[in-house]
């Protein structure tokens, strides 16, 4: 009987923890919907540790927003990481 009771109390735990999760985007639940400014507000906070891959996102993001002066300065930064995509 004491099972039974516990069951439920489990679900509602979960359920909560869930709701709490799922109201913080992240910035690839944002691309997916076509928040390009919350996705970038998000990467740009982390921009002093952002991979390779998540620099080329921000500069997306800000093509789509048609932040080009933007775009280009993410764009040209992957330029100077990655030096064998200039010859392409």
């Amino acid at each position: 009987m004491k099972k039974l009771l516990l069951l439920p109390l489990f679900i509602l735990l979960l359920h909560t923890l869930t709701i709490g999760q799922s109201g913080q985007n992240s910035w690839q639940e944002l691309i997916a919907k076509g928040q390009y400014a919350k996705a970038t507000q998000l990467l740009s906070a982390k921009e002093d540790t952002l991979s390779q891959n998540n620099v080329m996102t921000l500069a997306f993001c800000h093509q789509k927003l048609g932040h080009l002066p933007q775009a280009k300065k993410y764009y040209l930064q992957l330029l100077e990481k990655i030096p064998n995509l200039k010859n392409y």
